[in-house]
């Protein structure tokens, strides 16, 4: 009974300075405008995916496997759907929710 009680002591207590980190990041990002906090993650983000963007698609046009119908045939479509599904679905998804939350205000 005593494994018991501890375990649940040091659960209790992982949760307890989860909630508090949670607390002092929604705290923390309260105090950030929102602009500023967008501008930062525009370009943090925003350059990790123009990355990752970049090598796709040298990987893929020099892959012996796709270099012959890479650029004409996959990527035009590849970039479409996840332009316009992936990127805008998420995008106005997110967008509701937020909407959503702020409807009692």
């Amino acid at each position: 009974m005593e494994w018991l009680t501890g375990i649940l002591a040091v659960v209790s207590g992982k949760m307890a300075l989860s909630a508090l980190i949670g607390i002092g990041v929604a705290w923390v990002f309260k105090k950030i405008p929102n602009a500023k906090l967008r501008e930062a993650m525009q370009a943090s983000f925003g350059k990790a995916g123009y990355a990752l963007g970049v090598m796709i698609t040298l990987g893929l046009s020099k892959w012996e496997y796709t270099k012959d119908f890479w650029n004409k045939t996959i990527e035009p479509w590849l970039i479409d759907f996840i332009e316009h599904v992936l990127a805008h679905s998420i995008l106005v998804f997110l967008d509701g929710i937020v909407k959503g939350m702020r409807s009692d205000d």
